[in-house]
């Protein structure tokens, strides 16, 4: 299942916050990377593998995967005339490294509204099983039963804790976060040993773990992010390692491939129903559903298929069939990657000659 809307909301929750209070300047590329993991992320590692599903295994997923965002971040979408387009800029403007730390942030995310608002569902920790936690395991964590002779300690920490934060924070980051983890390591040294039972209603070493996790580390990983693109950005044109004469046919043929696959799934759903459903073990909506999605995808493919084949002959109208095919499919992310390889300016140089050469001969011929 594809995520929720809730996702997206919180993502670009997050990003509008982030652009308000850096006043516009952080990196929109490296935005728009935490935004889509935020939504996709874990769910889309999962498609091509299960573990990816987890914290740590979604971790591992995005060492390939930022290597495809670093790649996205070679393009920008524009207004056009007519609609929008996506522009080839030459560059890379975030590199591997930041497009790993961007999509890890948003991997992060993702897992804790997950974590949060899926009834029953686990943090997802590893991909081992057993070693994995609950929101209802993290709410036994600590009591909250009473006063004790402990609170007036309790208070004078507190205290001393709201002081030291009004010095930490105005001497800057350094001094807050390393101030933080002594507040942490007090109160959570305290908390374990049971010295503490602080009558606040929270479970406070659940709020350290999230504070740390699901807070702090997402906006580290992006503002680092940001600081190290805008510090060290590119300033030479990409140059293709591979000859695009040749990777562009093979990218389509494999496209071609993966549009075979849903075509035939759509045959499958549409006159073979039943054996579909148990295949997938899903129904959508039952077996009506499931034939009106299957109808959707014949003609999704079809379309796409014919695109496919006037793409091979450089034809403008099958890149831009496939240009909204591959980003339909962008749940899949790779898929995506035709329509950005299709716009870089070489590429795309070859079917606007194509569209010229043809339009002139029209011309010709009146």
């Amino acid at each position: 299942m594809m995520p929720g809307i809730g996702h997206l909301v919180y993502g670009l929750a997050m990003v509008a916050g982030l652009l308000y209070i850096s006043k516009n300047k952080m990196n929109h590329k490296v935005l728009f990377i935490f935004f889509v993991n935020n939504y996709l992320g874990p769910d889309a590692a999962h498609v091509y593998w299960g573990p990816g599903h987890t914290l740590l295994g979604f971790i591992a997923f995005a060492i390939p995967l930022s290597l495809f965002y670093s790649y996205l971040s070679r393009f920008s979408i524009q207004k056009t005339r007519h609609f929008i387009d996506v522009v080839d800029d030459g560059k890379r403007e975030v590199n591997w490294k930041n497009a790993f730390y961007a999509t890890v942030a948003g991997g992060i995310t993702h897992r804790m509204i997950d974590f949060l608002f899926h009834p029953g569902h686990h943090m997802g920790l590893t991909p081992f099983p057993g070693i994995d936690l609950s929101l209802e395991e993290m709410n036994n964590w600590t009591s909250t039963t009473g006063l004790s002779p402990w609170i007036v300690l309790d208070m004078a920490l507190i205290v001393f804790s709201i002081v030291g934060t009004w010095y930490a924070i105005r001497d800057g980051f350094k001094s807050a976060i390393i101030f933080l983890g002594i507040i942490v390591m007090a109160f959570g040294i305290a908390a374990i040993a049971s010295l503490l039972e602080v009558e606040s209603g929270e479970n406070d070493l659940s709020v350290f773990l999230y504070a740390g996790l699901f807070n702090l580390a997402p906006l580290l990983l992006i503002g680092h992010a940001d600081r190290e693109t805008q510090a060290h950005p590119f300033t030479t044109l990409a140059h293709p390692r591979f000859s695009r004469k040749i990777i562009v046919p093979l990218f389509l043929v494999l496209f071609t491939a993966v549009i075979c696959i849903f075509f035939a799934a759509g045959i499958a759903a549409t006159f073979f129903t039943g054996w579909f459903e148990n295949l997938i073990d899903y129904s959508f909506g039952g077996p009506t559903g499931t034939q009106i999605v299957g109808g959707m995808f014949i003609v999704l493919t079809g379309i796409g298929l014919a695109g496919c084949i006037g793409a091979f002959f450089h034809a403008p109208w099958g890149r831009s069939i496939i240009m909204v095919i591959s980003t339909l499919t962008w749940y899949l992310v790779i898929p995506f990657g035709v329509a950005l390889l299709l716009s870089e300016k070489e590429v795309k140089g070859w079917f606007e000659q194509e569209g010229r050469l043809k339009g002139t001969k029209k011309n010709e011929e009146s």
